[in-house]
């Protein structure tokens, strides 16, 4: 009981699964160890570089009124829902931020809502639910990422429910994120409901279009690229639907830019614009980093750790690029992010591994189909062994 063990889920998994075979064929990792898996709160995200607008500046009030007072404020719980890519998690992390800075002693616990799970399935497999409780014995903040994956499934529900009450009933405070409202969670109970209504529910919409300016115009100083106030203005004029795809289009014009060695042409920003927007197929389920290294770790047949580890092998080396590649292309993450995923390599390594990948896409046509069948899959949540 007491403290929970800080570990980086990445590290966990590297630490328990060496060999890469108890790795299930859909792509899950099993827990084989008997720490506690939590997650780490992202120094980066802070209510300061939170940009406010119209369609957020609630959620973000309501958030900094928790993290200033964790243990007094009436929002408890305090939920954020909101679509995809509108800064749920951000401000999920900023509360962690603001409280770890301003209360040295309050013991913060983070964990994303498959961690969660995770945790959970070991604990039933060992026939010790207790020790799992145990960790939340002596918390004083609970911030759960993404509690809608946890529709449908009773036993993680019950459990959730447990905590939840046992929690609440010792003043801690808890936040969850979710894209959906608690009443439109499947099968989550009317005790759940009736709990989550007692805290308050706050939505984040889309931002409107002086916040994607403003985004775009704080976002910009992360790439490397020169885009006028008129650019900007058009960008944000015709991607409205999250952060998150502004960040993309701002990396494909990074890489546009960067291939062509130009810094500024406004040619190619149309053109990439009209790719992009015309990429994003309505209702087409989010794709995240973990769905592109489990789909190449399974077409490959390696590991998870041999992936994204240090070892030069070609078996190894052809599908990290590619993973890499696709990560850059589908997600639309910094060179930086890329390498966080990768065992912390710097940007210029991950550019590399981009920039070597696409000089042999330029001579070999059965490697740009392989890709491009690798791609089909993961666009279709699809993990097969062989391509």
């Amino acid at each position: 009981m007491g403290i929970v063990n800080k570990i980086n889920i990445g590290n966990f998994y590297s630490a328990n699964n060496q060999s890469g075979k108890n790795r299930s064929r859909d792509g899950n990792q099993y827990l084989n160890s008997s720490a506690f898996a939590s997650a780490d709160i992202n120094s980066s995200y802070t209510f300061d570089k939170f940009i406010a607008g119209q369609s957020n500046v609630f959620a973000r009030s309501s958030a900094k009124s928790v993290a200033a007072r964790p243990h007094g404020c009436l929002y408890n719980p305090l939920l954020i829902h909101g679509n995809t890519g509108l800064g749920k998690t951000h401000l999920l992390h900023a509360i962690g931020n603001y409280i770890k800075k301003t209360r040295n002693n309050a013991n913060i616990s983070y964990l994303t809502s498959d961690i969660f799970m995770l945790n959970y399935l070991y604990a039933v497999r060992q026939n010790n639910i207790a020790s799992f409780e145990n960790n939340f014995e002596n918390i004083d903040v609970l911030l759960i990422d993404d509690i809608h994956f946890f529709r449908n499934k009773d036993g993680i529900l019950d459990q959730f429910y447990h905590i939840f009450n046992h929690l609440y009933q010792h003043n801690c405070q808890m936040v969850f994120t979710s894209d959906v409202p608690p009443v439109k969670i499947q099968g989550l109970n009317d005790k759940l409901i009736s709990r989550f209504k007692s805290g308050l529910n706050v939505r984040i919409s889309p931002p409107d279009l002086p916040t994607r300016v403003m985004i775009l115009e704080s976002k910009i100083k992360a790439f490397d690229i020169d885009l006028d106030k008129q650019t900007i203005d058009y960008i944000a004029r015709h991607i409205s639907a999250n952060i998150r795809q502004l960040e993309g289009i701002l990396a494909r014009l990074e890489a546009k830019f960067m291939l062509l060695n130009s810094r500024f042409d406004r040619k190619i920003i149309d053109k990439t614009l009209k790719e992009f927007v015309n990429s994003k197929i309505e209702g087409q389920p989010e794709i995240k980093v973990a769905d592109i290294t489990n789909t190449i770790s399974d077409v490959f047949n390696i590991s998870y750790d041999e992936l994204v580890g240090k070892k030069r092998h070609k078996e190894f080396t052809l599908p990290r690029n590619i993973a890499i590649y696709l990560i850059r292309k589908l997600l639309g993450l910094s060179y930086s992010k890329i390498g966080q995923y990768f065992n912390n390599r710097h940007h210029s390594t991950i550019m590399n591994s981009i920039q070597s990948l696409e000089s042999k896409i330029k001579n070999d046509d059965r490697l740009i189909d392989r890709i491009q069948s690798i791609e089909n899959k993961i666009l279709a949540g699809e993990i097969t062994a062989n391509p």
